[in-house]
């Protein structure tokens, strides 16, 4: 007979990365304070933190757009007399765990639990692990409970397993789950044998998944260097902000070639 799902726990994980991600809060938080003693007019970063946070709770933002509205918001306050778009920038960058502090109550409160966590879980309809896009290690190793995400097992291709490692192939993208040992993925192998044998190991989709993926990492890197590319055009061609008709030529460019992007992307699909 075979078996109807599989769960995988660990015990007590992620403590330890809690403690470490509460500290490195508190400490940008201190700083954060400290640096008001510079120049007290700095602390109008926390208020633009403030009106992020309001506009994430309110209306549900995507982060990228709220990214976008900071640093357009970054920009147009470095132009207030004795206020440096580097410091602002510092500042809000410092006062950020502001903007997180769901996160940081939520692991205040695991850290004083002492229970087991599931760090996988399969049955015939959903698919549960620990999952990081974009390969985000510095993130997953702070709070890795935060990607502990599902998935509709109808949604899933194959199942690659190679070498001790298991990939996981969705018409979308790549899951790779972590915190699995040799052991685990043995386990989940002859579960997948028994319950899941059309999925195992389909070289063809592996080969499209990575391709897609390989696109996929491309579109977003062409997503972040514009930004990269204004800050720094700012920065070091305009003064520091201050020659705005170079500054707001390079912001309305950059925003010409997101809308730009938009489109091409739209017609491609």
């Amino acid at each position: 007979m075979n078996q109807k799902n599989l769960s995988i726990t660990i015990k007590k994980f992620g403590k330890k990365n809690e403690l470490v991600l509460l500290l490195f809060n508190g400490l940008f938080l201190i700083l954060g304070l400290l640096s008001l003693f510079l120049n007290w007019r700095n602390a109008i970063a926390i208020i633009l933190i403030f009106v992020l946070v309001f506009l994430d709770k309110k209306f549900r933002i995507k982060f990228s757009i709220l990214s976008i509205i900071y640093v357009v918001s970054i920009i147009l306050i470095s132009q207030i007399p004795e206020i440096e778009f580097v410091e602002i920038l510092a500042t809000s960058i410092l006062f950020s765990p502001l903007f997180f502090y769901k996160s940081s109550l939520e692991s205040i409160k695991d850290y004083q639990k002492n229970d087991c966590f599931e760090v996988f879980y399969l049955d015939s309809s959903r698919l549960k692990c620990l999952h990081t896009e974009d390969n985000d290690y510095k993130s997953y190793a702070l709070n890795p409970k935060q990607f502990l995400k599902t998935f509709r097992v109808n949604e899933i291709n194959s199942f690659g397993f190679e070498r001790n490692n298991l990939l996981i192939v969705t018409s979308k993208f790549i899951i790779r789950p972590r915190e699995l040992n040799a052991q685990n993925i043995e386990k989940i192998q002859s579960f997948v044998e028994e319950n899941f044998p059309d999925k195992l190991n389909l070289e063809s989709e592996h080969h499209k998944a990575l391709k897609n993926e390989s696109e996929m990492y491309l579109s977003k890197l062409l997503l972040v260097l514009p930004l990269i590319l204004v800050f720094i055009v700012i920065y070091f061609f305009c003064d520091n902000g201050r020659n705005q008709l170079v500054s707001y030529s390079s912001i309305a460019v950059t925003m010409l070639f997101y809308i730009f992007l938009i489109i091409k992307i739209k017609r491609k699909k």
